[in-house]
């Protein structure tokens, strides 16, 4: 039986989520009643652990630490209460390293500077505890770089980086900029692939992913909806104040005309960016707000019911497109247009760092006229990526 450890995900993020779930549906289809266990970052997984067919261990800060210390030896020396909470689990977590096949990160978007030197140093760690175990690593499609840490520590993470970076078996880049990155340390095993999420036809079948203690509960979308998902992260690269005004914008003019704006909360971290946004709108009570999500695969399913979507949060579009919905993105970084592109989509993209006021305005316009011509043109694209997924090719290299 094969044994497959995944890392780099998280469950409160319907993004991360969806990456983990596809690459467990994809291992499950592929080789039938192997064992899969995901080392989370976020200690909540763990409490809906018997909600999930595959085993869920922690991944923190605490149990990395012990990790290496037991490599080196010096596991004796931990004494800390934070270790003796997590004691139980560590001897499992050594079991499993030492017994696994293969190690698949399906982090998002974690190398690079953006995110600070805390989770680079995490993410260096996963690649070195792999090396250390003997353990194949195959970094899954992602976002990478930029690599300009700040201070004494750009100096430290490029000398570990340089070190370690070159011992995956494959790294997918899921932007031109993200291979070029890795020019830097000569890295030969790279490819460029599109997201995770959006490559396979079959997406995730609930059987394959929860336990007899969970069903499946399906979202209800009216006709003539327009989805509407905020993204927390573009109000800290924006002044927040001008972003709650537009995205209060967008959702008055649905609501002033013929389609019927939906409101989608897909992660906590825009908690706080929803509630101002909701305040803000005037008839209010005649938006629709979706808050109570349970799981990706619902979120994905729902997404074919609307026209279009308004969307910020990167994951989101990737499940519109999934049902060939079209999507005006207002993105922050590279990844927004990098995917815009493969389905033809790049007019319907807002830059943060270009845009002004009036251009989403414009692109919700453009959309209304023409999104039925978008859905067709999106679902040849997606037909085309689907026909040469990652996992076609790490078959075809004999990497699977």
């Amino acid at each position: 039986m094969k044994t497959f450890v995944l890392t780099g995900s998280a469950m409160r993020n319907k993004g991360s989520q969806a990456m983990l779930f596809t690459m467990i549906n994809g291992l499950k289809k592929r080789y039938e009643g192997c064992r899969i266990v995901f080392f989370t970052n976020d200690p909540n997984d763990l409490k809906e652990a018997n909600d999930y067919n595959f085993e869920i261990l922690p991944w923190d800060y605490h149990t990395i630490r012990y990790v290496f210390m037991r490599m080196n030896h010096y596991d004796r020396l931990v004494t800390s209460s934070a270790y003796d909470v997590a004691r139980k689990y560590n001897e499992k977590i050594i079991d499993v390293l030492e017994s696994a096949d293969l190690i698949f990160d399906v982090s998002g978007y974690q190398l690079g500077s953006r995110w600070g030197y805390k989770i680079t140093f995490w993410y260096l760690a996963n690649i070195e505890i792999a090396k250390r175990f003997g353990l194949p690593l195959y970094l899954m499609p992602q976002s990478i770089g930029p690599f300009k840490w700040k201070n004494k520590r750009n100096k430290f993470i490029r000398i570990w980086l340089r070190k370690v970076i070159k011992y995956p078996d494959i790294i997918f880049c899921r932007e031109t900029e993200g291979y070029g990155w890795l020019d830097e340390f000569k890295v030969k095993r790279k490819l460029v692939s599109p997201d995770l999420v959006i490559q396979e036809e079959e997406f995730a079948l609930p059987e394959r992913i929860f336990s007899d203690n969970r069903q499946y509960k399906k979202i209800q979308i009216p006709t003539n909806s327009v989805g509407i998902i905020l993204n927390e992260h573009v109000v800290k690269r924006g002044n927040r104040d001008t972003v709650i005004s537009l995205y209060v914008q967008v959702i008055e003019r649905l609501l002033n005309s013929d389609k019927q704006p939906v409101l989608l909360k897909t992660s906590t971290a825009d908690d706080r960016l929803v509630e101002e946004v909701i305040k803000n709108v005037r008839n209010s009570k005649e938006l629709i707000v979706i808050n109570d999500i349970p799981s990706c695969i619902e979120l994905c399913d729902a997404m074919q019911n609307f026209d279009y979507i308004v969307g910020s949060r990167y994951h989101s579009i990737i499940f519109g497109y999934r049902h060939g919905v079209p999507a005006v993105i207002v993105g922050w970084a590279e990844k927004y247009m990098n995917l815009a592109k493969y389905f033809g989509q790049e007019n319907y993209v807002v830059d943060l760092e270009t845009w002004d006021e009036n251009q989403i305005i414009n692109n919700m316009e453009l959309m209304r006229e023409h999104y039925s011509e978008e859905s067709e043109k999106i679902k040849k694209a997606l037909k085309v990526i689907q026909e040469n997924s990652v996992f076609s090719i790490l078959e075809q290299h004999e990497l699977l």
